[in-house]
C-alpha cells in the first residue's frame, strides 16, 4: 500500500513495515501478536489492519505506534453450505476507508463500520450469507457481495454533505461548499 511517499506492507510474520518510497529506507516496523492475511488500508496518516483473530487496529503512519484496537466477536450461524465454504468469523480481507470511516467484513456475513479516528463501532449489518470479498468504496458508497446472492450498497449519511458544505463555507471555499450542497440536493432528489 502506498501512502504519500511511503510504502506500507505486512509480512507473513504479521509485521507491519513502513518504507520510504524514495530512499527505500526502513522507517519503522511493528510486530503484531495476531495473524494478518490481508493488506492494510491507509488514510490521513492512519494505517488500519484487520487481523485474522477478529481485531481491527490502527497505527500511526509516522511512528508505527498503535492508536486504537477494536475486537469484534461473532459466531457463524449459517447454512451447512456456508460452513463447508469456511464461513467463520475471521478477518482475511482488506479493510476499506472512506469519509472518516473504516469498513470491514467477517466471513460470517457481518459488515462493520468503525470511526477511523477512534475505532468505535458506528454500525453493523448482518447479511443472510457469508461475505468473502473485501468491501469496495466508490463515489462515497460502499459495496459488498454476499453468498446470499445479493450485492449490498451503503451510502454516506446525507447530513455529512451539509456538514462538509458548511465547513467549506466557513473556510471561504464557496466552490467546494456548493459541490456538497449539490450532492445533498441530488441525494434527496433520488
Amino acid at each position: 500500500m502506498v501512502s504519500g511517499k511511503n510504502i506500507v506492507a505486512v509480512s507473513k510474520s504479521s509485521t507491519v513495515y513502513s518504507i520510504d518510497g524514495e530512499t527505500h529506507e526502513l522507517l519503522w516496523k511493528h510486530r503484531l501478536n495476531k495473524k494478518v492475511f490481508s493488506n492494510p488500508a491507509v488514510w490521513n496518516r492512519i494505517i488500519v489492519v484487520a487481523t485474522f483473530e477478529e481485531t481491527i487496529l490502527a497505527l500511526d503512519e509516522n511512528t508505527g505506534n498503535i492508536l486504537w484496537e477494536t475486537e469484534i466477536q461473532q459466531e457463524s450461524a449459517f447454512s451447512s453450505f456456508d460452513v463447508l465454504m469456511n464461513a467463520q468469523a475471521h478477518f482475511d480481507s482488506s479493510p476499506a476507508i472512506a469519509d472518516g470511516k473504516v469498513y470491514v467484513r467477517l466471513k460470517s456475513g457481518l459488515l462493520i463500520c468503525l470511526e477511523l479516528e477512534t475505532g468505535n463501532v458506528l454500525w453493523q449489518y448482518q447479511t443472510e450469507g457469508a461475505i468473502l470479498a473485501s468491501p469496495a468504496v466508490v463515489c462515497e458508497k460502499m459495496f459488498i457481495a454476499s453468498t446470499d446472492g445479493k450485492l449490498y450498497c451503503f451510502g454516506i449519511d446525507p447530513e455529512t454533505y451539509f456538514e462538509k458544505a458548511e465547513k467549506y463555507e466557513q473556510q471561504g471555499d464557496t466552490e467546494k461548499a456548493r459541490e456538497f450542497y449539490m450532492r445533498a440536493r441530488d441525494y434527496y432528489q433520488s
